[in-house]
């Protein structure tokens, strides 16, 4: 059972680390008990410490109130999950009294395709996007990978099984597919505004308890109605996969970038030094003028607040986000192709 003091989101963490501690048993009893497949078992039972850290990571988060809610229906997910564990411990109890080699790889295969509910996919991008850790994004791929490989040599001479181990790959390219999706913009790469206040809310509550000054920036496309007009939507489409990608190599990966809506973007800065926004925001739109001149030229202007949260760390941000976008408009009254840090 999940605690229930958790937010929901936080009771989702907490079935993932019980659910990963169950499989680094599971693999550590394989180790111990199956000579010729140690080696291989201790790497997995290393590989769900791994995991298990990360979980903790989410935990402490969520246990100080700064997980955003990422599910729809968290109850439904809470109760599968449950569910899984509970199917997890039964199937153990009757695989361990018979510990072989088939046996260990079987309930192996049922315990890794158990681990890859939807949930735990969109938990581990939400991760990725928060720590910024790049080792992250790959991290259950490769365990998945190493799995499904070994899982395969041993099953080399039975196609049914070797299917399994091809429908386990499937499946969590799936998940991580239809998570992405959700937290995304398709057209460009960046988080949605879904996505993009998901990150920045335990980004904020971290800011906030430690003092720290954040910035936002507030960018748009200046013309952008007469790029698609003149020259077609496929070529405003191309101006905004620029401007994003552009966004993306003029800041840290610390920082957040996200499509706000239409041609109008939103960066947030967890930490930068007081003042040094609006030099950050002019090089941004020196970048983009300059770089769009071979292809599609495009001019942005931007709008810039920045200062420490207080108090309620989301209300700052959006107070925060209402402050800059009045610089962009103001930017835009000016004559556009600038940047406003205050009014």
């Amino acid at each position: 059972m999940s605690s229930p003091s958790l937010s929901p989101t936080g009771q989702i963490v907490e079935c993932c680390l019980k659910l990963d501690k169950a499989a680094q048993a599971l693999y550590l009893f394989f180790s111990d008990n199956l000579p010729e497949q140690k080696e291989l078992f201790c790497h997995f039972s290393a590989e769900e410490a791994t995991h298990i850290v990360l979980w903790e990571k989410l935990m402490v988060l969520a246990q100080a109130g700064d997980l955003p809610e990422l599910f729809e229906n968290p109850e439904k997910i809470i109760r599968d999950l449950a569910q899984i564990l509970t199917q997890a411990q039964e199937l153990a109890g009757q695989y361990l009294e018979r510990p072989t080699v088939e046996n260990a790889f079987l309930l192996s295969c049922r315990m890794e395709f158990n681990l890859l509910h939807p949930a735990l996919a969109e938990l581990l991008l939400f991760a990725n996007t928060v720590s910024k850790d790049l080792t992250l994004v790959n991290l259950y791929d490769r365990h998945l990978e190493e799995f499904i490989n070994a899982f395969r040599e041993w099953a080399s001479n039975d196609r049914s099984l070797q299917l399994l181990g091809e429908t386990l790959d499937t499946l969590w390219k799936q998940n991580r597919q239809l998570a992405r999706l959700g937290t995304t913009d398709e057209l460009t790469g960046v988080l949605n505004r879904r996505g993009f206040f998901n990150t920045v809310k335990p980004l904020a509550a971290l800011a906030e308890r430690s003092g720290e000054h954040v910035g936002i920036i507030m960018v748009d496309v200046d013309n952008f109605k007469e790029i698609n007009d003149a020259q077609g939507h496929p070529k405003g489409d191309q101006a905004l996969r620029f401007l994003s990608q552009t966004l993306q190599d003029q800041v840290r990966l610390s920082d957040v970038v996200g499509r706000y809506g239409g041609e109008e973007f939103i960066l947030f800065f967890p930490s930068v030094s007081p003042g040094a926004l609006l030099a950050i925001a002019e090089k941004i739109r020196s970048t983009v003028e300059n770089e769009s001149k071979q292809e599609i030229p495009v001019t942005i202007s931007l709008g810039v607040d920045e200062s420490v949260p207080k108090g309620d760390a989301m209300k700052s941000i959006f107070d925060m986000i209402v402050r800059a976008d009045k610089r962009l408009y103001q930017a835009k009254h000016l004559g556009k192709n600038r940047v406003v840090a205050d009014i």
